[in-house]
């Protein structure tokens, strides 16, 4: 067996049953080796026991590492600085101490390393290889992280008890994406800021000089109150849903989505592109009125033939709906056709129709004409006047009265006009006259 300082054989001095050497160390790079021993043509292992590094040049006694003061400890207290340095096939490692801190360091052949740096301030941790560069410090107060690629991009991630800071940088050094977070506010800085996902805001505000300028390609959803908010230069190609209100609005043209109706509002021209539109008033516990547009079929006028014709109503029903041919109907209907034989009639369907020239509601002063058929049987009467049970009947006006009166029978109490008339004549021989 021998032992070595930096390849020179040291003298193996004996103690008793203890052997021991002893050695000045000069530099931080000495190296203390123990080569195997030889024997014969044999390879032999050594094995130590109760192995003891101490300062002195005699030998103590052998001591644990569970005293209370360690050998280590003992042996480098008067020292300045202490340094542990091993290699291995593809490593080089190094552990240094000082009263200031402790370094350990990692480097491995193909350039790549780990370094730690630790003081009574805090850490420092570095690793880097041929592309990046990455380090770690923590402090009392602080914690940071940065990763660096050689050709590309950086990140850097700082902590403290009041503050948070994130920060991208380009190949340049130049800040490309931030988020600062203080106690008192948190600012974003980036080209383009992407949320995915639902987004509430508990106060918002935005000023843009004296106005706010919004452009919007489709505003898709919620509810947009003009009372809460003032916008300028609204640009909106394309809302779809939701609910736009105000109390002032002003514009062109209104357009439904599916091209049906359009309002121009600055000629004030409502246009229905349907079958059956209308305009509705509809309160609960009153027939709905409405001006219903629509298609239908009628006789001509000679009752010869169907003809298809445009149809329009204006009335109500008490029924609740907009149908102009039941019992609930009452109102004006218009049938008029653009193709021969051509239709242009107007119907007034009600059960009584006054003609007057004031909206009294004393209809006793109107000329009237009533419907009390009780079926569609019985023909309709005709009453001139509201009083029809005194009698009182007057066609044409004082001073103005009709000359002449067509029609096929007159009755008078159930018994024929023309019958009573020819009866005269004929009692005075002179024939039937009508």
């Amino acid at each position: 067996m021998q032992i070595t300082l930096n390849g020179q054989p040291l003298e193996i001095k004996q103690d008793g049953a203890r052997k021991y050497v002893t050695f000045i160390p000069t530099s931080p790079d000495d190296k203390l080796a123990v080569d195997n021993g030889i024997y014969g043509n044999e390879i032999c292992d050594i094995n130590f026991t109760q192995t003891q590094l101490e300062k002195g040049e005699t030998p103590t006694d052998f001591e644990d590492n569970s005293s209370e003061e360690t050998l280590l400890s003992r042996l480098i207290e008067d020292a300045k600085e202490f340094a542990i340095s091993t290699s291995g096939e593809n490593t080089k490692n190094l552990i240094k101490l000082n009263s200031e801190g402790m370094l350990r360091r990692y480097i491995r052949d193909d350039g790549s390393s780990y370094y730690v740096a630790e003081t009574s301030e805090g850490s420092v941790e570095i690793t880097k290889d041929n592309n990046y560069f990455a380090e770690m410090v923590m402090g009392s107060d602080i914690f940071s992280s940065k990763i660096v690629s050689i050709d590309d991009f950086s990140t850097l991630l700082q902590q403290n008890s009041d503050s948070i800071q994130s920060v991208i940088k380009n190949s340049a050094g130049e800040i490309v994406n931030a988020i600062n977070q203080s106690k008192d506010q948190t600012m974003i800085k980036a080209s383009k800021i992407y949320l995915d996902g639902d987004v509430f805001a508990k106060k918002l505000s935005a000023q843009i000089a004296n106005f706010i300028e919004l452009s919007a390609d489709k505003i898709t959803s919620g509810t947009l109150n003009a009372n809460n908010v003032n916008v300028v230069n609204l640009n909106a190609n394309s809302i779809v849903s939701g609910t736009l209100s105000g109390i002032n609005m002003r514009g062109g043209v209104l357009t439904a989505l599916n091209s049906s109706t359009r309002f121009d509002l600055n000629s004030g021209a409502l246009d229905f592109y349907t079958d059956y539109p209308a305009i509705r008033r509809i309160r609960t516990g009153y027939p709905n009125q409405f001006v219903q547009f629509g298609l239908d079929e009628v006789y001509s006028n000679d009752g010869t033939e169907i003809v298809e014709v445009a149809s329009t109503a204006i009335g109500s029903n008490r029924l609740n709906n907009d149908v102009t041919t039941d019992g609930g109907f009452a109102g004006l209907r218009i049938f008029n056709s653009k193709k021969t034989p051509y239709v242009d009639r107007v119907q007034l369907i009600a059960d009584l129709i006054e003609f007057t020239n004031t909206g009294d509601k004393a209809a006793y002063q109107n000329n009237i004409w009533m419907n009390l058929a009780k079926s569609k049987d019985e023909k309709t009467q005709l009453y001139p006047s509201y009083h029809k049970d005194k009698g009182e009947a007057t066609l044409g006006r004082t001073g103005n009265t009709w000359s002449n009166l067509f029609t096929d029978e007159i009755m008078l109490n159930g018994v024929s006009l023309k019958a009573i008339i020819n009866r005269l004549y004929r009692a005075n021989g002179w024939g039937n006259i009508v």
